[in-house]
This record gives structure tokens, sequence and C-alpha cells, in this order.
């Protein structure tokens, strides 16, 4: 990790106020983190994201993983888990750009990813619709632009090849809750990763009682020294976190140590979203083989009975295609007949169009020639006046000699 005691200052920056408050809100998230002064660092915290968004420059890198290093610290000892692991996603980001640790370093760090990511309780991002002020308010304050979630952090830890840099016992954890989730055998599976793990200044910090609330998923009892595992204090908090939420309707029964379901709760499909596919596949094969395992005798019966079904079934598939067919052959001959009905009083029809059309040719033919006549008619008169009229103009002229 980074050791912020230190501060980094650009040269260039060495007199901007903004600068310089920047260094004072970070000398005292130090030493509050340090004297665990949680309401003192949280302010800081607030304090460096708004001078952040308003400085021109990017701040150093260094600087950043400082600032977000406390802020894992910070959501650890707050029990916010989603947020913790959101902070140490973004840490990872920053100390793989800067460069300059060990391979066993960047384990350990993409471990911390990994483990922090597989500790975010499943159901856990029902609380949004709670509280969504504050939500977006820690999402601001991680750097990010989408309120994160379980799912979200995982696939972004695949996508960056941390799995195949961390431990091998966290990649062994994750491919035991994550690819190869199998409930009947999950506790025996996990137990000596747990004790591994614990033993780990690191991860000891990471109770996986998540698992609680997954193995509710498949069975509605579960029985144990759950007490001598994680203590009574630490169970019954995050029981009565996962039944506030509505993730589960449980009754602790304290003599025997077991949980027991009373049914499921509103938001059960949050859970029940994130089991591996493979889990409900052997379900149903076993649920689909269980009928002849129970009464193997009938097996042969059914055998005769389904083929007999599919000889009755083809029957009714010929016949219907027989009487389909004899049904278009009836419709070609009614169509066939309404034609030949049809057929006379068309033919009539076409005729008498065709008698109206030469009587109003004719008739046309004979008013044009009317027309003609007239013309000429008229011509004729005309010339027969202006020749009367000549003839009287020269008597005139005559007689005036």
């Amino acid at each position: 990790m980074y050791n912020m005691d230190v501060l980094y200052i650009c040269h260039s920056d060495e007199f901007d106020p903004k600068f310089q408050h920047l260094d004072t809100c970070l000398a005292q998230l130090n030493i509050s983190v340090e004297l665990e002064f949680w309401q003192e660092a949280f302010h800081s915290v607030e304090d460096i994201h708004n001078l952040l968004n308003i400085a021109m420059k990017s701040p150093h890198p260094a600087m950043m993983a400082n600032y977000y290093e406390k802020l894992t610290r910070m959501f650890l000892t707050s029990g916010n888990a989603l947020f913790h692991a959101a902070a140490w996603a973004r840490y990872y980001s920053i100390a793989r750009s800067v460069g300059g640790k060990s391979e066993e370093e960047l384990g350990r760090l993409a471990g911390q990813v990994l483990i922090s990511a597989l500790a975010v309780p499943v159901g856990q991002e029902s609380e949004e619709d709670e509280a969504k002020g504050r939500t977006a308010r820690l999402t601001a304050l991680v750097g990010l632009t989408k309120t994160p979630t379980r799912t979200r952090l995982l696939n972004e830890a695949l996508s960056r090849n941390i799995r195949k840099l961390a431990p091998p016992v966290v990649k062994n954890l994750y491919n035991i809750l994550e690819v190869t989730f199998d409930p009947l055998t999950l506790c025996s599976s996990v137990a000596p990763l747990l004790k591994e793990l614990s033993s780990d200044t690191n991860y000891a910090s990471y109770l996986p009682l998540s698992l609680i609330a997954q193995l509710l998923d498949f069975v509605m009892s579960i029985e144990g020294s759950l007490e001598s595992a994680y203590g009574p204090g630490l169970v019954k908090a995050f029981l009565m976190s996962c039944a506030r939420r509505g993730d589960i309707r449980m009754r602790i029964d304290h003599a025997s140590g077991s949980i027991r379901q009373h049914g499921r709760g509103p938001d059960h499909a949050l859970c029940a979203r994130q089991v591996h596919p493979a889990v409900c596949s052997g379900i149903a094969t076993c649920l689909h083989n269980s009928p002849e395992a129970i009464a193997p005798s009938e097996s042969a019966p059914a055998a005769a009975d389904n083929i007999a079904a599919q000889e009755t079934f083809a029957q009714l598939v010929a016949a219907t295609n027989t009487e389909r067919k004899a049904l278009q052959v009836q419709r070609a001959i009614i169509v066939r007949r309404r034609e030949l009905v049809s057929e006379p009083s068309v033919r009539k029809e076409k005729e008498e169009a065709s008698c109206h059309a030469e009587a109003s040719r004719c008739e046309k033919d004979e008013q044009a020639k009317h027309s003609l006549e007239d013309i000429r008619q008229k011509e004729q008169d005309r010339i027969r006046r202006n020749i009367d009229r000549d003839s009287i103009h020269r008597l005139v002229d005559f007689l005036c000699i």
C-alpha cells in the first residue's frame, strides 16, 4: 500500500490554493483513519471529492491510491461490503497503472479484490431502493458512474484477469461459490479454505456468512453448531439483516442450533437469479429420472401406450390430410360451376355494352354529319347574301350613270 505521510505536490501547482487545500485534506484523512476517527475521516473524504471535481488537473496517481486505500478501511469498518469491494477494485486499477509492485504484491492485491467481491452478500443490491440518495453519494465518492453490484464487480475482476493472479486458495473459493456451486457439499468443501484464509490477516476479516443465505435457497433448514463457527452475535446480526431486506423468512432455533425457513421473501428473485445454471440442470435431471427409479415396472406398459398413441396420432394425421384434399377438390368444383353459371350473363352484358357503344358511336357520327350540313348551309347563305349585295350595288351605280 502507498504511504502518504509524505504529500505529493507537483512543482507547477505548488502555489495553487486548491492543491494546497487538497494536501491538507489528505493529511487530515490519514490522521483520522490512523486514530479511527471515522466521522472526521468521512468529512475529509467528502472534501477531497469536492476538490477533485473542481480541480483543473488530475491529481497524482499515488495520491488517489492512498485515497482509495483509506476508503477500503472506512467501508470495512462501517460494514458496507459492497462499496468496500468497489474501493478495492479502484485501488487495484490505480496500483496496476502506476506499476512498481512485485508479482507477490500484485497477487495479494488481486486476492483482496476477488475475496472482497465474494464477501458481498447476495441480494444486497435490494437496499438501493431504501436509500437511493445515500447510495448515489457513496457511488460518487468511489469514483463510479453506476451503482456497483456483486455481479458487476465479479465480472470486472474476471475481465482484468484478477482470478489468474489471485492466490490458489482464493481461486478455489471462487470456483466453489460461483462455478461449481453444490449446496450438498458446500460446507465440507469450503471449511478447509476458510480455515486457511483465517490464518492470513489480509483475509481474516471476510467471514463468508453469505453462504447461509445461499444454502437457504435450496434447503428448508440448516442444522449445526453455528455459534462455534461464527459466533452467535455475528450470525444473528447477519440473518436479521437478510430478513429485513426480504431475502429470507426464517426462524432461529437456539435449542437445536438450526435455521428454518417459513417461505420466501418478496425479493427472493434477487438471490435465485445468481444460482449457477448447472445446479438447476442437475435438479431437473434428477426430477426427470425419479419416476423411472421409483416405478421401473411401469416402463413397459408406458412404452406400449406411447407406441399406440403415436399410431393413433399418425392415423388422425392421414385422415385429416385426406379430408383436406377432398375439401380442396370440392371447393374447385364449386368455383368452376359458379363460373359456368355466370358466363351467359357476362356474355350478355358484354353484348349489351357493345351495342350501346355502337349506338353511341352512330349517334355521334349523325350529330357530326348534321353539324357539317349546318355549317355548309350557313356558308352558302352567306355567299348568296354577298352576291345579292354586290348585284344591288352594281345596279345602283348603273342607274346613277
